[in-house]
């Protein structure tokens, strides 16, 4: 998102005319793992993931005072992954947050190519 001078905007200025800006930081940190459940044409396995995230959000209103809200929470994903070959594999994965009120599972699918 551009600002309309040239430089990236990393975060909303002025949300609705109200002089409030808004910024966000998150860092996350996690572990994977899986073993091979089945055995034939296509692998199957069953990998576990777990993650912690910090996030640091920050709202600054039209007289410079910033109210900060940190907050940290973990993230539980789940999957069973296929392999279609050494080069291909597809991965639908279940994201279950904890530690945090208001979060919501998440579903994906990751698709791998080698």
């Amino acid at each position: 998102m551009s600002d309309g001078r040239g430089r990236l905007r990393a975060r909303p200025r002025d949300i609705y005319g109200s002089g409030n800006d808004y910024s966000e930081r998150d860092v996350q940190l996690g572990l994977a793992a899986g073993v091979v459940a089945v055995r034939s044409n296509g692998r199957s396995s069953c990998p576990r993931r777990r993650s912690h995230t910090r996030s640091q959000r920050q709202l600054r209103n039209s007289f410079g005072v910033a109210t900060n809200h940190p907050a940290s929470f973990g993230i539980v994903g789940l999957g069973v992954g296929v392999e279609f070959s050494r080069q291909a594999s597809l991965l639908p994965v279940v994201s279950i947050p904890f530690g945090v009120r208001g979060a919501h599972t998440s579903y994906g699918i990751t698709i791998a190519v080698n």
